[in-house]
C-alpha cells in the first residue's frame, strides 16, 4: 500500500515547521517547501524531505508537487498573497494533487478588506479548481 506524501508550504515558518515536525511525528512522509538553507536545517530530518524553493517562480511547483497527494498551502501575510496562491493551485491541480488544505483566516470572507479579503480570494479559487479542499480559519496565533 502506498504511503501518502503531504506537502507543506512554507514548511520553515512558524506554522509549517510546527506542522512538519507533527506531521512526522505521527508517520506521515512529508516533503517541506523551505525559502533557503537555513530554514531547511530547522525541518531536516527522518522522514522529511526538504526541497528549497522561490514561491514567487511558478518553476518551483513542477518539481516539488510532483507525487504530493495532500497539500498543505501556508502562505506568509505577503501584499500578493492572492497571486502567490493562485500560482500554488494550479500548480498542485496540474500535479494531480488530491486534496488541497489551505491555513486561512477567520472570518475571511469576500466582504471584507485586508488579508480577510485576500484569504477569502484564495478559498474561493480553490474551490473553484474543482480539487478536494480543508479551509482553517485560526483566530489568531500564539508565537513565540
Amino acid at each position: 500500500m502506498k504511503q501518502t506524501m503531504i506537502y507543506v508550504a512554507d514548511g520553515g515558518g512558524y506554522i509549517g515547521r510546527e506542522l512538519v515536525q507533527r506531521l512526522v511525528k505521527s508517520g506521515q512522509r512529508v516533503r517541506a517547501l523551505v525559502e533557503s538553507p537555513e530554514e531547511g536545517e530547522t525541518v531536516k530530518g527522518p522522514g522529511t524531505e526538504v526541497v528549497w524553493g522561490d514561491r514567487r517562480r511558478a518553476a518551483t511547483y513542477a518539481h516539488t508537487l510532483a507525487g504530493v497527494d495532500v497539500a498543505m498551502l501556508i502562505t506568509r501575510h505577503v501584499p500578493d498573497l492572492f497571486e502567490l496562491e493562485v500560482e500554488f493551485i494550479n500548480a498542485a491541480k496540474a500535479a494531480g494533487v488530491g486534496r488541497l488544505v489551505k491555513s486561512s483566516a477567520f472570518g475571511a470572507t469576500l466582504d471584507q478588506q485586508g488579508a480577510k479579503l485576500l484569504h477569502a480570494r484564495s478559498e474561493q479559487a480553490v474551490r473553484q479548481s474543482g480539487m478536494k479542499w480543508t479551509f482553517l480559519r485560526p483566530q489568531f496565533f500564539m508565537q513565540r
